[in-house]
């Protein structure tokens, strides 16, 4: 049966969740890399939320930071050219074909 209060809650905590590693990836460069719902300890009791497990973690390098925060930007507005450009940037393995690239990610992009 379906629970106001639990909802709520889960609502709640999904939005301190998301503050919290969107403050710790964007403001502190500090990236979890496996961040799930094993990894997050609750406390019915204070109402606390814990993220444990930080055995695998990265940051970006200082060189690519604005370079990715575009990326970033990119991927929520929708702009295509933008986000095939940092991609190609990123890309360190192997050439590929920049229009055929961009427009396969056009072609999975949805529109804003």
């Amino acid at each position: 049966s379906f629970n106001l209060q639990a909802e709520r809650r889960k609502a709640w905590l999904a939005k301190e969740l998301f503050a919290a590693t969107m403050g710790m990836f964007l403001r502190d460069n500090f990236i979890h890399g496996d961040m799930h719902g094993g990894n997050v300890l609750f406390s019915d009791r204070d109402g606390t939320a814990t993220i444990i497990d930080a055995g695998v973690v990265t940051a970006i390098e200082p060189h690519y930071q604005h370079s990715f925060a575009s990326f970033l930007l990119a991927l929520c507005t929708g702009d295509v050219q933008e986000l095939g450009d940092r991609l190609l940037e990123f890309n360190q393995r192997e050439a590929c074909d920049p229009l055929a690239f961009r427009h396969d990610i056009a072609v999975c992009t949805p529109p804003p």
